[in-house]
């Protein structure tokens, strides 16, 4: 027997003893599909909580804080930083300009910008 052929053949014998172990191995019990249950909504961490509706001593904080860091609010960003509807925040800007007890003051009405009264 030449050495090539004892190597084929030994290569042969354990692939075959090989395949026959793997055969004789139990297999793993198949795993029972797990139950969806329901899931959390994703929580948008770029916009805050609603805040309560009733609050508006505090969304008119969040207003003139931010009014004090930048020029000029409108209603889509004032929406974003209270929690409110675009259309709600829109009205409470309105209502914001037209009290003289809040330094809120309109500064564009076409683009529906506002700021503060002293800057």
């Amino acid at each position: 027997m030449t050495t090539k052929r004892f190597f084929t053949m030994m290569a042969s014998i354990l692939l075959l003893s090989a395949t026959v172990s793997a055969a004789q191995r139990p297999r793993p019990a198949a795993v029972a599909p797990q139950q969806h249950g329901v899931m959390a909504p994703h929580k948008d961490y770029c916009r805050p909580a609603a805040q309560p509706r009733n609050d508006m001593s505090r969304r008119v904080a969040i207003a003139l804080d931010y009014l004090a860091r930048h020029a000029t609010i409108d209603a889509r960003l004032y929406a974003r930083l209270t929690g409110l509807g675009i259309r709600q925040a829109e009205s409470e800007l309105r209502s914001m300009a037209r009290d003289a007890r809040i330094p809120i003051v309109t500064a564009c009405r076409q683009h529906g910008l506002y700021c503060l009264a002293f800057r």
